[in-house]
């Protein structure tokens, strides 16, 4: 039996992390663009309903993933497996579609929004 047998695994992630300040966007640029491994990425910052400021992670690999490989590349975030389509997160993201009762807890700070793919950023 594998150690980790029952690990979840998924081609697709969401990541919600927590930032100081809209600066610190570029650090995670550097980070997402030195991953080779992703297919399409995009992401977009928040502020919550408290005033505090979120960056939303979308990412689907070449390959499946387990979490722990997730968690490895980014340790302090929130990571949860997507199970819809690229389109259906870009909504989720900005808050449009069938996700736009989401905009009364909290903003979307639209300007913040890109996209990404093959470690291209």
């Amino acid at each position: 039996m594998k150690k980790y047998q029952n690990e979840i695994h998924s081609r697709q992630w969401h990541l919600v992390m927590r930032i100081d300040s809209l600066e610190n966007i570029k650090s995670v640029e550097k980070e997402l663009s030195s991953l080779m491994c992703v297919q399409y990425g995009c992401y977009c910052a928040h502020v919550g309903a408290l005033g505090a400021l979120y960056l939303h992670i979308f990412i689907r690999f070449h390959k499946t993933v387990g979490f722990r490989f997730v968690k490895k590349l980014f340790p302090s975030v929130h990571i949860s497996r997507w199970s819809g389509s690229m389109a259906d997160f870009k909504d989720y993201c900005m808050f449009t579609g069938r996700y736009s009762y989401n905009t009364t807890s909290c903003k979307v700070l639209y300007d913040t929004f890109k996209e990404f793919s093959c470690s291209r950023l």
